[in-house]
């Protein structure tokens, strides 16, 4: 009898979670497309910063300070984005709501895959100002140096 009511309760339990799934499936399928592309424009953005701010100092032939490091740094950072975001985008798990486990892997490596992009980007971003302030220090100097020698 004990072990009865045992497997009842286990089948209820696995009853109850799969309902859940399901009514949390469209949910979780329309957060990972917008989380997805949400990463992509974010990813676009800073790489469109990075392509004016090569524009402006061939524009101006601004002599920057650490700029070959500083542009090593921003591409291997627009790498490692690019590869998360890619990871991100391309994570098209159906959730399978009849194997619980299964759908709760597929949720899990999601949300790596999710934390690894946001990383990525953070650090793509956080590179992308770096050479934004010495490309501006460097804009700063050269417009120091002309205002001394006009005034001369």
């Amino acid at each position: 009898a004990v072990e009865a009511a045992k497997d009842k309760l286990e089948a209820k339990t696995k009853e109850v979670r799969e309902k859940n799934c399901e009514a949390r499936k469209q949910a979780l399928g329309n957060k990972i497309k917008n989380t997805s592309e949400a990463a992509q424009r974010h990813y676009d953005k800073i790489t469109g910063f990075n392509q004016k701010i090569d524009a402006f100092v061939t524009n101006k032939s601004l002599t920057v300070e650490n700029y070959d490091a500083l542009k090593t740094t921003v591409a291997d950072k627009a790498a490692q984005a690019e590869a998360a975001v890619n990871a991100l985008t391309q994570f098209e798990q159906q959730v399978d709501c009849a194997n619980i486990d299964e759908a709760t892997a597929a949720v899990l490596e999601y949300k790596e895959l999710l934390s690894d992009a946001r990383n990525a980007l953070k650090e793509y971003r956080t590179a992308t100002k770096d050479l934004l302030v010495a490309v501006k220090t460097a804009v700063e100097a050269s417009d120091t140096t002309n205002t001394t020698e006009g005034v001369n």
